[in-house]
């Protein structure tokens, strides 16, 4: 019987009550609160909101069959983990995982476009058994392997934690945990694919492969080839997995605004990521692409539209990934607005800052 309550255009469900979806779309503006039953059958539930966040809240472990986050502004935030049987779709706007988790099961697949991408802190992974592979991308993580051996049950998982000790003494925001049953003797192959809104102020072609045995605490440089047209490092003739990341022997170093720095080789567009980390307790960094080369002003505003501060207010080019540090130690905790402005254009994100 289907008792669940439509609220606010978000799904509410309630205490005792369960929510069949069959095979139907559900696309939601708003929240999603299970404080009841989801039953996913093989339908989809689309969160297309076009402003602020959208949250995934439940009192137990949602399992959706699809989910596809497409929102023209904001995030999809989970405050629950959740499961994933069929396929994970981030379209338009990103997926915060909040230090939650996403449990894949075996055949589930993520699909993600440039600049909108799974993140935060939290983990994505599933197990699944793996024979001799050949250019396998388990659940579409982004970590392509190879092998001369079967790896047998797997764990495969990825993070967004920076790692410290490292490089330039920091990761990209990418991890890889690859845990197989047959570890050793492999001559396996590594292709880590990684998003450009997850460099950390990294040098793009200056980027090595990074491997720990002892979940991040020291790491040995394993270097790789790089294709920055691809977004992908590989590496070739590894003879056993466990923890991956990626970091540069350099970063190109951010200043305080209003100066901006830059990273060149990047495709013209004009986009802006959402800042990371969020929430953030005093400084967090905000990055954004042009299409084309002009005057670029980014300002803070709080929530009742006063002006907060001037990050960026200069000629800046195209074709490069600019990278701006806010410092909000004198600002009180609470929501504030970020609009970039380039020619006729803007875009905004809104900013959570927790003291």
């Amino acid at each position: 019987m289907l008792t669940a309550c439509l609220s606010a255009q978000g799904l509410t469900i309630g205490s005792g009550s369960t929510f069949s979806l069959g095979g139907a779309t559900l696309s939601l503006p708003n929240n999603y609160n299970d404080s009841g039953t989801f039953v996913s059958g093989t339908g989809t539930v689309v969160f297309y909101g076009a402003t602020g966040n959208q949250t995934i809240s439940s009192v137990s472990v949602d399992t959706f069959q699809n989910l596809t986050v497409n929102k023209a502004a904001g995030n999809v935030v989970l405050n629950k983990n959740i499961a994933m049987k069929g396929n994970l779709t981030v379209t338009l706007g990103d997926l915060d995982m909040n230090n939650d988790t996403i449990k894949m099961g075996t055949a589930a697949l993520l699909s993600e476009t440039a600049g909108n991408t799974v993140k935060g802190a939290g983990k994505i992974l599933g197990p699944l058994t793996i024979g001799a592979p050949s250019a396998l991308n388990p659940f579409g993580l982004g970590a392509t392997l190879t092998s001369s051996v079967s790896l047998g049950a797997s764990v495969i998982g990825r993070g967004h934690v920076t790692q410290h000790g490292i490089g330039a003494d920091s990761s990209i925001w990418r991890l890889f945990d690859i845990y197989p049953s047959t570890n050793s003797g492999l001559n396996a192959t590594l292709v880590f694919r990684y998003d450009a809104s997850e460099l950390n102020g990294m040098s793009e072609t200056g980027l090595c492969l990074y491997r720990s045995t002892d979940t991040g605490v020291t790491w040995t440089k394993m270097n790789g080839t790089v294709d920055t047209a691809a977004n992908t490092v590989t590496l070739n003739g590894i003879d056993g997995f466990s923890r991956w990341t990626l970091s540069s022997d350099f970063a190109v170093a951010v200043r305080e605004p209003p100066a901006v720095a830059a990273q060149a080789g990047v495709p013209r567009v004009f986009a802006f990521s959402q800042n990371y980390p969020n929430p953030f307790s005093r400084t967090t960094m905000l990055r954004f692409t042009l299409k084309d080369d002009g005057l670029v002003t980014l300002k803070v505003y709080d929530m009742a539209g006063r002006e907060a501060a001037t990050l960026v207010n200069s000629e800046l080019k195209a074709g490069v990934l600019h990278s701006a540090s806010f410092d909000a130690s004198e600002l009180a905790s609470g929501t504030y607005v970020c609009r970039l402005n380039a020619g006729n254009r803007s875009l905004v994100r809104k900013i959570k800052l927790v003291k």
